[in-house]
């Protein structure tokens, strides 16, 4: 009996850890397809912050839904309805990130708008242990610490041209983000799909209320759907998915390969300067990000004595 006890045991601690580590890629993937979203911006030739807010949810929705469809078919009202108050308060949130980041990335730097964001982690894990209750470790402490040190030397060589507007827009992007972070994780045992096609419907009634029209070049139209079925959607997706196997601290930690590849893809394609500090504090970043997914899996702890 104790054997079976302990190979049950083990078999758990097992799938703890693949939960965890299948989480980790999933994230650090939204990351990456999250990262082609200041360039989009960059490449806009006339749309404003709200006109490409309202177009990006244009796209976003209808592909939210169909994969809602696809998934729970008769059961996808059901499915909306259990998110709750809750849900509707993490999609709000979110929306306001998405509007506060994108006007943040049209008013200062890509590379400076995303490290403000980069803050997102520090807050979500400060709300995750004051409203979840949830236990930081030790090298999650470490790693956030590793990841601030990283935006101080990526803005170290940053004199004051960034607008000050644009840093505050994306700082409440940051804080919105991290606020929506909590929510999904205190909701994980339900599906919350449902809220990110909830942020887009959000979303594209701010962009209509608060742009002068909604017409624009079908180029920009084009960038726009883009960055909402593909980088946005997808993107989310694969956060929510990747929700059920993180802390709201490793979340948006994870999700950081964002702050590094976003600045580097608009020096490549549209040539928006990026300074020696800039690749040095993207470096230490991602080191941070990969030290936690090393070190935040659950390692098996066996019996002194036994081996497999």
């Amino acid at each position: 009996m104790e054997g079976a006890g302990l190979g049950s045991s083990i078999a758990l601690e097992t799938h703890e850890r693949s939960v965890r580590t299948r989480s980790f890629v999933l994230v650090a993937s939204a990351g990456v397809l999250w990262s082609t979203i200041g360039l989009g911006v960059r490449l806009m030739e006339q749309a404003t912050p709200f006109q490409i807010v309202f177009h990006r949810a244009l796209a976003q929705v209808p592909v939210i839904v169909a994969l809602l469809i696809l998934r729970y078919r008769s059961q996808t009202w059901a499915k909306v309805r259990a998110i709750g108050w809750a849900g509707v308060a993490g999609a709000a949130s979110l929306s306001i990130s998405y509007v506060s980041g994108v006007y943040g990335i049209a008013n200062t730097s890509v590379a400076n708008a995303l490290f403000m964001i980069s803050v997102a982690p520090l807050v979500a894990g400060l709300l995750g242990w004051l409203v979840l209750g949830e236990k930081v470790r030790r090298s999650t402490f470490w790693a956030m610490g590793m990841a601030l040190f990283g935006i101080v030397v990526m803005t170290s060589a940053d004199t004051g041209g960034a607008q000050m507007i644009g840093n505050i827009s994306a700082f409440i992007s940051a804080t919105t983000y991290a606020i929506f972070t909590v929510i999904l994780r205190n909701g994980r045992r339900n599906d919350m799909m449902p809220m990110i096609a909830l942020s887009g419907a959000f979303a594209a009634v701010i962009g209509f209320a608060t742009s002068e029209g909604v017409v624009v070049p079908l180029r920009d139209a084009s960038i726009a759907w883009f960055l909402g079925a593909v980088a946005l959607a997808g993107g989310l997706s694969l956060f929510t998915a990747g929700a059920k196997g993180l802390t709201s601290a490793e979340l948006p930690l994870v999700a950081m390969t964002e702050i590094v590849l976003g600045p580097l893809l608009v020096w490549i394609v549209v040539g928006e300067t990026v300074a020696p500090t800039v690749v040095l504090g993207g470096a230490i970043i991602l080191t941070a990000v990969l030290i936690q997914g090393w070190f935040g899996i659950p390692r098996l702890r066996l019996p002194r004595g036994f081996s497999i």
